[in-house]
């Protein structure tokens, strides 16, 4: 949300350290789908929530009721595309709420002075609201009208709304990057995290300005505070490949991958063009490239 800098640089004294940590766009999109749309919604219809459909069914009896992550996207995209063209009204939008506000005139300004891409407030603008008592975002009129059988709830919207949205970093992190000195900022790639050398985690230590720890000889034990093993004093060890879950259940570690992702081929193609310059503005914006 972009007044939340300026908040904390308001309350905070002194230069705080900010990490945001990034993972594959299109990996973290399907991963939204299924934690924050179609896990939800499954569990409504096996407790009974939704009015007309028999509870405690196994899961593939619900699965006429479930928009496909690519109907979801697909859905998505065309609002994304008109909302952030050039001189679409997302730029216009974030000006109107946030141009005269003394912590974002002189970068308002100096974007338009040098040519550079507009502020966007994508979670704010982009998607509006509710259209009526059944269709929740406009995104969704003919992917509803076309599937009356299919179910999207009110759960986490502001999530299942932004599956590609909330995947193009740069937006959000614009408003962080033009408050906050580069030296206050470090963004880390998701994937940099898997590096059990400990080089990664070496890294972030250091700009958070902590002693020099051996990572490696921690990492390589296993994963903490994941499955049975709740808290920090006992590591989940990565022989078993196990790791994830609460405190009764263990779950297998199946990391998605692009390979995972249920995409046709050419939306896929699609998709990735249309992500693509939001990367490579990112990359540009912190300094580094992640392998997406």
């Amino acid at each position: 949300y972009p007044d939340i800098p300026s908040k904390i640089k308001k309350r905070l004294p002194g230069p705080p350290r900010i990490i945001s940590i990034g993972r594959n766009p299109i990996e973290r999109a399907y991963s939204s789908y299924k934690y924050n749309y179609k896990a939800p919604l499954l569990r409504y219809m096996r407790q009974g929530k939704v009015k007309g459909i028999t509870r405690r069914q196994p899961d593939s009896a619900y699965d006429k009721y479930v928009f496909s992550f690519e109907d979801m996207l697909r859905a998505e995209l065309p609002i994304l595309r008109e909302c952030l063209s050039q001189g679409g009204y997302g730029a216009d939008f974030a000006r109107k709420a946030w141009g005269n506000k003394t912590w974002a005139r002189n970068e308002f300004v100096r974007r338009d002075k040098l040519g550079l891409p507009p502020l966007i407030d994508l979670d704010n603008y982009c998607y509006g609201g509710r259209v009526n008592s059944t269709i929740p975002r406009r995104q969704w009129i003919d992917l509803m009208t076309g599937n009356p059988e299919k179910i999207i709830t009110n759960e986490n919207i502001h999530l299942t709304q932004s599956m590609i949205g909330r995947s193009l970093y740069v937006l959000p992190l614009d408003w962080w990057y033009f408050q906050y000195n580069a030296s206050d900022l470090y963004f880390i790639c998701t994937e940099e995290l898997d590096d059990q050398s400990g080089d990664s985690m070496h890294r972030l230590a250091e700009f958070l300005g902590l002693p020099f720890f051996n990572f490696s000889s921690t990492l390589s034990r296993g994963a903490y505070n994941v499955g049975v093993n709740t808290g920090y004093d006992k590591e989940t060890k990565w022989d078993g490949d196990l790791i994830g879950g609460d405190n009764k259940t263990m779950y297998t570690r199946t990391p998605t991958t692009m390979s995972d992702v249920p995409l046709s081929e050419d939306f896929m193609l699609e998709l990735k063009e249309f992500i693509e310059p939001f990367n490579e503005r990112l990359f540009e914006l912190v300094g580094r490239r992640c392998n997406w």
